[in-house]
């Protein structure tokens, strides 16, 4: 029990728990910094890199497109160059897209699978055009070409769509820990400090009281009353000291009645007055 601690263990304890509150609230507030900054991370290097990747991927796919065109229309072999040169462009987008943004794997393998037929079918268009068919490659252009161009596009504004909805989700994510942190960091320091303050009432009445009893009795012992001795509950310093008071006012007690027995007169007078 804690009233079977000494004053200086008391006080000892008091101190231990109010540290290990403390450390409490900074372990956790530390903990929840943390997994917020695990949230804006995620929203910075991922989410947002995700989102520049897929505006470069629209842009090299919208690029072929063109170049597609230019090739189709004016027969330019660099438009031919540029156009693959943009398709590899493309692919190495892809790979880092999914580094960024792994839970977009099958969606990304997808487009992957759909890009790979896109450069299939503009190679044909473009042996057609060599070979000086143009209807036929006009016909690829406007028929298979336009289709899976179009599935890249719709796919990847689909990505887009859920690297928006994934960046929503941790921007709640991490309001909803901020909030959950400044709470629950708000009331362990509140209890810390009712703790701290429970302590020290405690401490100080103990105090209090005991010097007053002990301050009653020097006063007692002063005017010769050697029975008014403080009871102070416990097994610390002032409960001894409280116990050195009653034996002391019990020596002096004695000393006093042997002192009457030895001297009649004194005991006369004094029984006289």
């Amino acid at each position: 029990m804690f009233v079977s601690f000494s004053l200086k263990q008391k006080i000892f304890l008091g101190y231990i728990s109010m540290i290990l509150l403390t450390l409490i609230v900074c372990a956790y507030a530390i903990w929840s910094l943390q997994e917020v900054n695990k949230v804006t991370r995620a929203i910075t290097f991922n989410d947002l890199s995700s989102g520049e990747k897929l505006s470069k991927l629209y842009d090299s796919i919208q690029a072929q497109d063109l170049y597609e065109k230019r090739f189709l229309t004016l027969h330019q072999h660099d438009a031919e160059d540029l156009f693959l040169n943009k398709g590899r462009d493309f692919k190495s987008l892809l790979a880092m897209l999914e580094q960024t943004a792994p839970s977009l794997k099958t969606s990304i393998e997808s487009v992957f699978s759909l890009h790979i037929n896109y450069n299939q079918l503009f190679l044909k268009e473009s042996s057609l055009i060599k070979a000086g068919k143009f209807k036929e490659a006009e016909a690829v252009s406007q028929g298979e070409l336009r289709t899976c161009f179009n599935k890249i596009d719709s796919s990847l504004r689909d990505m887009g769509i859920k690297i928006k909805e994934l960046q929503s989700y941790h921007i709640n994510r991490s309001n909803s820990l901020s909030e959950k942190a400044l709470t629950i960091t708000i009331m362990l320091s509140i209890l810390s400090v009712v703790f701290g303050i429970l302590f020290a009432t405690l401490i100080t009445t103990h105090l209090t009281n005991a010097i007053e009893k002990l301050k009653q009795a020097a006063d007692s012992i002063r005017s010769g009353n050697f029975d008014n001795m403080p009871e102070i509950k416990g097994a610390d310093e002032l409960a001894d000291l409280a116990i050195s008071f009653k034996e002391m006012s019990v020596r002096l007690k004695e000393l006093e009645t042997m002192n009457l027995d030895a001297n009649p007169l004194t005991n006369f007078q004094a029984t006289w007055l």
